[in-house]
């Protein structure tokens, strides 16, 4: 049997029990310091505090969402702003890079029959290059895409003449008559428009019928003439350049 303690042992333990109960009870937070209640006020029951607690938590749930979507929405509307903008500063850079404009059909600004210095600068650069393979052309929602076949037509005769006229952009993947967008103010047909043609099915079809147009006739003429005019003056420029020569003080000219 264990042995009975003495009254003044029990009376050191439970005192040392009520210290560390104490001890405890000091590190719990006082609910005043969690919930502020003011003058005047009737603190609630736990229940309603929980109640409120949730109602609170739930309220800026709902407005978290509500920002969340706010945020997504107009992210989207900058994403689309961002990239019409990078779309129209990447034209931009083309058009006015080395303070010229490019040889891309699809970026030449509007107008160009009225502003002949800029049509004057896009001749002298000549019309872009095709891509070496077929396979380098994008393929089409009808998973065709442009032939370099395309750059040629069959006289009666059966001989392959090249499409002068015809000018490949790999910005808008779309083709151009190059004299018909350089002076035609008013274009009809696809080729001189703005937005090119791409209807690779029906390219035979539609060059044919463009090609042997008065329209197309009319501005090649004058696509020739401009060149011509163009190699005049810079003959001209090339002549009288050299011509002058700097004279040193001893008389001769090197």
């Amino acid at each position: 049997m264990s042995k009975k303690l003495s009254g003044a042992q029990r009376r050191t333990l439970t005192k040392d029990s009520e210290l560390a109960h104490s001890a405890l009870l000091s590190k719990v937070p006082k609910l005043t310091k969690v919930f502020t209640i003011g003058e005047g006020t009737t603190q609630q029951p736990t229940s309603s505090l929980l109640a409120t607690s949730n109602t609170q938590d739930f309220d800026h749930e709902c407005e978290q969402d509500l920002i969340l979507t706010e945020v997504e929405e107009t992210a989207e509307i900058l994403k689309e702003e961002t990239s019409d903008k990078l779309k129209k500063g990447t034209v931009e850079m083309l058009n006015y890079q080395n303070k010229h404009f490019s040889n891309d059909p699809s970026t030449w600004p509007e107008n160009l029959t009225v502003r002949e210095r800029e049509r004057d600068e896009i001749i002298t650069r000549g019309a872009p290059s095709f891509k070496k393979s077929n396979d380098d052309y994008p393929l089409s929602s009808e998973k065709r895409h442009f032939s370099n076949d395309f750059q040629y037509r069959h006289a009666e005769n059966g001989e392959k003449v090249k499409r002068r006229w015809l000018v490949y952009s790999c910005f808008s993947d779309a083709v151009f008559c190059f004299p018909c967008c350089l002076f035609d103010n008013n274009p009809h047909s696809s080729f001189g428009k703005k937005q090119g043609f791409n209807n690779w099915k029906k390219f035979h079809e539609r060059a044919s019928s463009h090609e042997t147009s008065s329209e197309h006739f009319k501005f090649t003429q004058q696509w020739i003439e401009a060149e011509r005019r163009i190699n005049q003056n810079a003959a001209i420029d090339t002549e009288s350049g050299a011509k002058y020569k700097k004279k040193p003080r001893d008389g001769k000219t090197y």
